[in-house]
């Protein structure tokens, strides 16, 4: 992840926060972190994708928040849009 989409996917959670985000991304999001919430690389401690279970290490209540990123799980659970 870029620093680029870290910014974005922070930006996009906080306008979230504030109720400014436009709600087709907060439907993505919302969906994405349903997903990431049921995998098993997921630390529900964390909230990472945990990278000793082979995932990214993202926080990912800001990743999925980032629309040009995707899923790092081998079998990619949610793509960028």
């Amino acid at each position: 992840m870029s620093l680029e989409h870290i910014v974005k996917g922070y930006a996009n959670n906080t306008l979230s926060k504030v109720g400014l985000l436009d709600p087709e991304k907060e439907r993505i999001a919302k969906a994405r972190l349903a997903i990431c919430e049921d995998c098993s690389i997921f630390d529900k401690s964390t909230r990472k994708c945990s990278r000793e279970k082979g995932g990214c290490g993202c926080n990912m209540d800001a990743k999925v928040y980032c629309m040009e990123c995707s899923c790092p799980a081998p079998e990619k659970k949610w793509n960028a849009v």
